[in-house]
């Protein structure tokens, strides 16, 4: 397995989440209507977000912040 893999990645996200209670993916791109999360790194990331959310602005930014609110009250 190549350390950049796709493979790896997930791999990755999966020891990192036994480690930690959640995992959020913030991306700048995903706020761009064009956008599309469909490289396979992504592909392999997805299964092990708890969130994935863009982070285009300050209101989607507050929208993470409300997420960790409400998910830890």
């Amino acid at each position: 397995m190549f350390l950049n893999s796709p493979d790896s990645l997930g791999h990755e996200l999966d020891c990192l989440k036994t480690r930690s209670k959640i995992i959020i993916w913030l991306n700048p791109m995903l706020g761009r209507k064009e956008y599309i999360a469909d490289t396979e790194s992504m592909k392999a990331a997805l299964p092990h977000l708890d969130l994935f959310a863009p982070a285009h602005s300050l209101a989607s930014l507050g929208d993470a912040i409300g997420y960790l609110a409400r998910t830890y009250r």
